[in-house]
């Protein structure tokens, strides 16, 4: 008898070893939230580009709100009117030099030459402090991703201050690094010239599409 246990036992031994320990669902989802976190903290030194205005409420406020005003009251007017309009394309793409680990950030403006200099303090995991001419700012980050790329969702919490919110999405790590969606880059330089890309591709298109005649425009 105890001979035929022995046999089971080691029956059972060599199964396990053969098929190994199957992970649970939970297991399998927390290895890959650990490796997220691991591939975000490594990478989040980056420049990012960003294509909201979001960044303005908190370093241009007067700007900001002067022009959300305009839009706001002639907005019954047309939804696409001329202060509407500015208002959107006021301050064009946003860099976004983003350096937590050094404590310090810079936002850059494609339309405007100024360029803002934060200090960054960590406040939790992926919570940092933004501080701006003595103005506080909490800027949080929810990792996420899309097929094989890891971004962060942001949401920017001004104290005070209802115009605070996502200002745009921080690529962290895409599948392929020649994604025409590129948007994170080592320097400065090579976000703007992005931007100058951007804006070349856009106004083509609207040369094209002003010219454009016949079924199909």
């Amino acid at each position: 008898m105890k001979k035929h246990y022995k046999n089971i036992i080691i029956v059972l031994v060599l199964i396990l070893t053969m098929t190994g320990c199957k992970k649970s669902p939970e297991e399998l989802a927390k290895e890959q939230e650990l490796q997220n976190k691991k591939l975000a903290f490594e990478n989040i030194n980056s420049v990012y580009q960003l294509g909201s205005s979001g960044l303005a409420f908190y370093v241009d406020r007067e700007n900001a709100q002067r022009l959300r005003d305009s839009c706001m009251i002639h907005r019954s007017e047309n939804e696409y009117n001329k202060y509407c309009m500015e208002y959107m394309n006021y301050w064009g793409n946003v860099c976004f030099d983003f350096k937590p680990k050094e404590g310090k950030a810079l936002v850059k403006f494609h339309k405007h030459s100024q360029v803002y200099n934060l200090e960054v303090k960590t406040k939790g995991e992926f919570e940092y402090v933004l501080t701006y001419e003595s103005k506080d700012a909490v800027l949080k980050l929810e990792l996420t991703t899309n097929a094989s790329n890891l971004f962060a969702k942001t949401n920017l919490i001004i104290p005070d201050d209802k115009s605070g919110g996502d200002i745009g999405n921080m690529d962290l790590v895409y599948a392929y690094e020649s994604s025409s969606n590129h948007g994170r880059f080592n320097t400065l330089e090579e976000c703007e010239a992005q931007n100058v890309k951007d804006d070349e591709l856009s106004k083509s298109l609207r040369e094209q599409k002003s010219t454009c005649e016949g079924p199909g425009c």
